[in-house]
């Protein structure tokens, strides 16, 4: 008996004569697989009697059955972002500001994902995202810092598991996680006005005045 592969070539051969109701093994390995390959095993024999005579008049028997390899490139996206500012742009508030983030979480591989979890490393955690995502879906959680009072940078992760489209977890595939940041800057600016008139002095200014003393004499307009 041999068995054989349409990508891997001959697999082995049965030694001997294969008794009725018996199994063997055999083994092969595809090596650095990078595409999603269907291999279609065969099995021939013929048939014998138990000294290995083959059975006169008697053709010989075959069977077949695939393998299926599929490549899956599970990946996770997420841009997160501080107010209206753009990804990667510097969110400028007043002191004491609300500010609200937007974490968008984006499913960039082409296997689904189960569990996706958006966590912040000062707000904790963000949100799950229900269900499973599909390839190529995009979801958005929000998440409010209150009271900014000082320059802050915080640094967001998402993390999802390689599923089958039931939700299920791929076996042998880890998590896949991607992380991003956004920063807000607080600012306090101020102004001040100086308007004088003419060479009068400063308000608040220290001046110095010297006193004079002035004498008047009358005159009178009746004649002597």
């Amino acid at each position: 008996m041999v068995v054989t592969d349409n990508v891997l070539g001959t697999v082995g051969t049965i030694p001997g004569v294969f008794a009725p109701n018996t199994t063997n093994f055999f083994f092969s390995t595809n090596i650095a697989v990078v595409a999603s390959v269907t291999n279609l095993g065969v099995v021939s024999g013929t048939p014998a009697f138990s000294n290995g005579s083959p059975i006169p008049g008697v053709a010989g028997v075959q069977a077949s059955d695939p393998a299926i390899v599929q490549v899956v490139t599970p990946s996770i996206r997420l841009v997160k972002t501080a107010g209206n500012a753009a990804d990667g742009d510097i969110l400028f508030v007043l002191p004491g500001s609300n500010v609200v983030y937007t974490y968008e979480v984006i499913n960039t591989g082409n296997a689904y994902l189960t569990n996706v979890v958006v966590t912040d490393n000062l707000l904790g955690v963000v949100g799950t995202v229900p269900g499973v995502v599909a390839p190529g879906a995009t979801n958005f959680l929000y998440k409010t810092n209150f009271n900014i009072t000082a320059y802050v940078q915080n640094i967001a992760v998402s993390v999802g598991t390689p599923a089958f489209s039931n939700g299920a977890p791929i076996p042998g595939l880890g998590t896949v996680k991607h992380t991003d940041d956004a920063i807000v800057d607080v600012v306090r600016p101020g102004i001040f006005l100086l308007k004088t008139a003419g060479n009068a002095p400063t308000a608040g200014s220290s001046t110095s005045f010297r006193a004079r003393t002035w004498s008047t004499r009358t005159r009178s307009s009746t004649p002597a």
